[in-house]
C-alpha cells in the first residue's frame, strides 16, 4: 500500500504566502527595473520638455525653484508648447486576504474575505490652455467611501508686460 505525505494546514497557508510574496517581488522588480524616469506631473513635463528637478528643490514635491515659481506665476504657460495631453491618472489598489474570515464584511460593499478593491482613483488636469492661462486641477475618487472630491484647483490667467521700464506680470 502507497503512502502520500501529507502538509499540514499552517504549512501550507506558509507555502502559498511565500510564493505570493515571491510573485509580488518579481512584479515590483519588472515595473521598477522597466520604469521610465520620473519627470514631475507628467503633462507638465511633457509640455515643456523639461526634467522635474528644474522646476522643484528636491525634484518632486511642492518646494519650487525660481523657475517653477516663475513657471506657475506665468499661468503654468512658460516656455515651449508641445502637443500634449494634460491629463495624468493615478490608481491605488488593496487586494485583502486573510485565513479566516471575518465575522461580518467590514463595509457594505465588501465580502468577509478577498477583498479586491480600488482604494483611489485620481485624475490630474495640469498644463496650459493656450499662451496664457493654465492651471492645475485635482479630482479624486475614493473606492472605499464611494465618493467623489475635488483636490486642489489653481486655475490661471497671465500676460507679461511693462510698467515704468519694469516687467510685470498680471494675471
Amino acid at each position: 500500500m502507497e503512502t502520500t505525505e501529507r502538509i499540514s494546514l499552517p504549512r501550507y497557508i506558509y507555502a502559498v504566502a511565500t510564493a505570493r510574496l515571491y510573485a509580488w517581488l518579481a512584479f515590483v522588480a519588472a515595473v521598477l527595473l522597466g520604469a521610465a524616469p520620473a519627470n514631475a506631473l507628467p503633462s507638465y513635463a511633457q509640455q515643456t520638455g523639461l526634467p522635474c528637478a528644474r522646476c522643484h528643490t528636491i525634484a518632486f514635491g511642492p518646494a519650487l525653484t525660481p523657475y517653477g515659481r516663475q513657471f506657475k506665476l506665468n499661468a503654468y504657460a512658460l516656455g515651449e508648447h508641445k502637443d500634449s495631453v494634460p491629463l495624468a491618472l493615478m490608481a491605488v489598489l488593496g487586494d485583502t486576504r486573510t485565513a479566516k474570515d471575518q465575522p461580518i464584511p467590514p463595509t457594505t460593499h465588501t465580502d468577509r474575505n478577498d477583498n479586491f478593491e480600488l482604494n483611489e482613483f485620481t485624475g490630474f488636469f495640469a498644463g496650459n490652455i493656450g499662451s496664457h492661462a493654465g492651471g492645475f486641477v485635482e479630482v479624486s475618487y475614493s473606492g472605499i467611501e464611494r465618493t467623489t472630491a475635488w483636490g486642489a484647483v489653481d486655475v490661471r490667467y497671465a500676460r507679461a508686460f511693462e510698467l515704468g521700464g519694469h516687467g510685470v506680470v498680471g494675471g
